[in-house]
């Protein structure tokens, strides 16, 4: 199989598109992507290489910019922000897209205790899942924006799962009663979901529980705007049991799990 340059780009002007796909095969996708003058592209759910064909430029890629030429291989991880931008006129650049949505990782997931490093992403993944369905409430910003003081110095905890390095995952614990923890604000990065990561929390934190000596870990939840996390819920062993009204707003749903 071979893809020439020169025809691939005659099918590229014949569409009128920015782009033609030339190639696919399973999970791999090589296409011929040729902006002109602005590069107006989206993030994709997809890792892809680009291969310079002609021209040159820059690439900006999560807020840095690489001088490119005709030749240079680049690289945009799946959900990157990136572009391509002051580039000449004959610019023109082999895309191929390959592996699962989210993308691929070289990392295993890796589960780390508190870090105040954390902080930004505890607040940013949990803003963003409760922010699809509901306002953030006084109480979620002072919490998110400060938990040392509203969770670990209460003598709860916080579970971070991390990939490379990257935040993709945080779950709490606090104090809810005699011999009893409450799991609160888990959330897990939208590019990750689906692998796994939210199960991984809900086991070491179970774990973190029992550790601490406690009876049980009970939860609040909505089994229509939190369906998926619902049912990590039952996965790991949590029981649904009567819900008190006026706990929680959002929540439609209590469980616990005996320790």
């Amino acid at each position: 199989m071979k893809i020439a340059y020169q025809p691939s780009l005659a099918a590229l002007e014949k569409s009128g598109n920015k782009f033609v796909e030339l190639f696919r095969h399973g999970s791999l996708s090589v296409e011929l992507y040729r902006p002109i003058v602005l590069d107006l592209q989206t993030p994709h759910d997809r890792d892809e290489i680009y291969v310079v064909a002609s021209g040159s430029g820059h690439y900006e890629c999560n807020g840095k910019i690489t001088e490119f030429n005709a030749g240079d291989v680049l690289f945009a991880p799946a959900f990157a922000k990136h572009r391509f931008v002051g580039f000449s006129d004959d610019f023109a650049t082999w895309v191929f897209f390959y592996g699962p949505k989210g993308g691929e990782t070289n990392g295993e997931v890796q589960i780390k205790t508190w870090d105040p490093a954390f902080r930004e992403a505890f607040f940013r993944l949990n803003k963003a899942w409760i922010e699809v369905d509901y306002d953030l409430e006084p109480l979620d910003i002072a919490v998110l924006s400060n938990p040392e003081e509203h969770i670990i110095d209460k003598g709860g905890s916080i579970l971070s799962a991390l990939i490379d390095d990257e935040v993709v995952g945080v779950v709490g614990l606090r104090p809810f009663g005699d011999n009893c923890l409450e799991l609160t604000k888990m959330a897990v990065d939208e590019r990750w979901r689906g692998r796994g990561i939210g199960e991984k929390l809900m086991y070491a934190v179970l774990d973190a529980a029992r550790e601490s000596g406690v009876d049980k870990v009970v939860l609040f939840s909505n089994t229509n705007t939190s369906a998926t996390a619902v049912r990590i819920y039952h996965k790991v062993g949590f029981k649904e049991i009567p819900l008190q009204p006026g706990i929680y707003q959002r929540a439609n749903i209590k469980m616990e799990y005996l320790l």
